[in-house]
This record gives structure tokens, sequence and C-alpha cells, in this order.
């Protein structure tokens, strides 16, 4: 007998009885869900996919357009199990276009049964867009963006893939946060075709509240994983400003993102220009230039990666300015440096990590 799998959901369920549609080399084999939220889906079937299956799926929201979605088997039920569950799988979202995100979400926050909760949800749904990859300075907090079809970025994001990191637990998080953003990418494991300068988005999903965060990224190699030879890409992680930092930090260990007012953010940057650190010639100084080059819309990254390599020259070990180095070379479209520069940071973390176990000892 098949594992029925851990039931971890956390979002609410809605029963909800529509067509899905499985694309197999036959065809299109015609499934009806049980239930939705707003990660994943129950579909009724008497012989369900094998546990941690991909399948290439299409539902059809009443009154929303055909989503397509990549989803992962992560529960399974036979027919006639003890428990007396109806028969099918459960599958969680692995990946989507924005836009089907966009109208998958508008279809989950329709569901709820009062209006405090669409908000809530609405509210989530704007804290975590990713910031454009062209244009690392615009932002929303435009509310109905989630709840209409024509929020700012619908026109530009909505062909990119939307990667959902569904990690198990705070920890994982913190591992993400330390291994990949501190070091400005990591390896992507996928059969998703995708090519060197292509945008998508990151959503991570927290355990503990299902509520999202969402980071830009872009594609600067798609070679295969040296040795096991997997398929997948390299990615640029985007770099995010001391606000949305604060933020991610604070979803890491809560599950929830704060959100600064327009006020706090002001009151942040007016700090910034009483002090000298403009004019100074550190590498954290350089640095934070750099930044703050990077999020104006001009000069942007043409001119921020000067300031990083600057910050560089006078202090070799300075991750943030390598890091900063990076992503502009990604958006620069220079991929090869990129990679070559997201190598260089893998090997600088691991020499100083040696380095801080050798005072340690």
């Amino acid at each position: 007998m098949k594992d029925l799998g851990k039931n971890r959901r956390r979002f609410p369920r809605h029963a909800v009885a529509m067509s899905v549609g499985l694309k197999e080399k036959g065809g299109l084999r015609q499934y009806e869900s049980l239930d939705v939220s707003r990660h994943g889906a129950f579909l009724l079937c008497d012989d369900p996919k094998a546990l941690r299956q991909l399948l290439q799926l299409e539902f059809q929201p009443p009154g929303f357009p055909l989503i397509h979605v990549m989803a992962k088997v992560v529960r399974v039920v036979e027919p006639g199990n003890e428990y007396g569950f109806l028969p099918g799988m459960g599958v969680d979202f692995f990946a989507l276009s924005n836009e089907a995100k966009d109208a998958w979400d508008r279809f989950v926050f329709s569901l709820a049964k009062d209006r405090d909760s669409v908000l809530d949800m609405a509210k989530n749904y704007c804290r975590k867009q990713p910031r454009e990859a062209s244009s690392p300075g615009t932002s929303s907090d435009d509310l109905s963006c989630a709840l209409t079809p024509s929020h700012p970025n619908a026109s530009t994001c909505c062909q990119q893939t939307n990667f959902i990191l569904r990690l198990k637990n705070k920890r994982e998080l913190r591992d993400f946060y330390d291994l990949n953003l501190i070091s400005g990418g990591m390896f992507l494991r996928t059969s998703f075709a995708q090519k060197p300068g292509d945008s998508l988005s990151l959503t991570l999903v927290s355990s503990d509240t299902e509520q999202e965060f969402g980071l830009s990224a872009r594609v600067i190699s798609n070679q295969e994983e040296n040795e096991e030879q997997r398929l997948g890409y390299w990615l640029a992680l985007e770099i995010l400003d001391d606000s949305r930092g604060a933020s991610l930090l604070e979803f890491i260990e809560t599950g929830e993102e704060i959100m600064l007012s327009e006020e706090e953010e002001e009151e942040i940057l007016d700090d910034f220009d009483d002090e000298s650190w403009t004019t100074q010639q550190s590498a954290w100084a350089l640095n934070e230039q750099g930044k703050q080059v990077l999020f104006a819309k001009n000069p942007g990254p043409a001119e921020a990666i000067k300031r990083f390599r600057q910050a560089i020259e006078l202090d070799k070990s300075y991750l943030p300015a390598h890091r900063g180095e990076c992503w502009c070379l990604s958006l620069l479209e220079r991929h090869e440096e990129a990679m070559s520069k997201l190598r260089a940071i893998q090997a600088l973390r691991k020499e100083l990590h040696r380095g801080l176990d050798r005072f340690a000892h």
C-alpha cells in the first residue's frame, strides 16, 4: 500500500470541484478536484501517481482562464484505504508562470468566506511580489494588485516562471539565507527550459504560516551540476535593500513580513543622507553606495558595479560587495562573468569558514 503522506498543509482548503487535466504522452487525462488551497489541490482518482512524481496540470477554475501548473505528488490515498478517505492524490505546486500564479491567487482569494481574510491574503500577496530584475527600484503597495489582473508588474512579469520553494522548517529557511542569499546565487534543480539572461521568481513559503516572500533571480548558466549531473541552472539572486532585507529576516523567524511605512523608509534614507558614509572610502561605505546606485533608476548596474569593485579592492574578503557585483553582471547580461564571480564567492566563503574554524580551535 502506498504511503498516505504526511499532511503539513496549514493554509485553508476550500471544497471546490473543477476540471483538472493531466498532460500525458497519449493526450490529456481529466480529473476532478476535491479541494484546493493557495499552494496545491487534491485530485480524485482510483490510480494515483507515485509520491514525488512531477505532473503537468491544467486547472480550469470557474470564471478564470485555464491555469497551467507543474506540480509534485505529496500525498497518495489508495482506493479502499483503512481510513475511509476518498481515493486520489494531493499535489503541491512546484512551478508556474507569474501570470498563472496571479490568476490562481485571485481565484483562492475569491473563495475566502469573509472580507478580512481576503484583505489579509491580499496584503501578503503584495508584500511578497519580487522586484523587477531590470528595475530594482520598483515596487507596489497597492492592495488592488492582488484582486485585479492589472497590477503594475502584470505586463512585464507574466511570462516569467515562478518557482515555489516549500522549505520544511525554520532551519532550512535560515540555511537558504546563509548558503544561497548570502552567496548571491544558487543551483536550481529542474528540467524547466530556461536560458542565460532569463528572469524568474522564487517564492519562499513559510512552513509555520504558509505565508510567502518573493525574490527575483536571473539565470546565468544552464550547465549541469558537477558530479551528479542533474538538470538545472545556476541563478544569481537579487540584492535586497535594507527594508526588504529586514523583512526577509523577520519572515524567516516568524513567518510574517514586516512592512515599513513610507515615513519610516524616508526617515532611514534621511539618516543615510545625514551621515558621511556617502563620501567614505571603506568597503562597507562603497558597498552601500553601490546599493543606492543600483536601486536608483539611473545610472543603475553599470555604475553600481564600479562601487562594488572599489569596495573589493579595499577588502577582498568583503562578501556583500562580491554579491553586488555578481547581481550587476547578471543584469548587464554578462552571464559567464556572473557565473565566474558566483564560483569565486563560494570559494571565498569556504576559505572564510576554514579561517573561522582555525580561529575557534
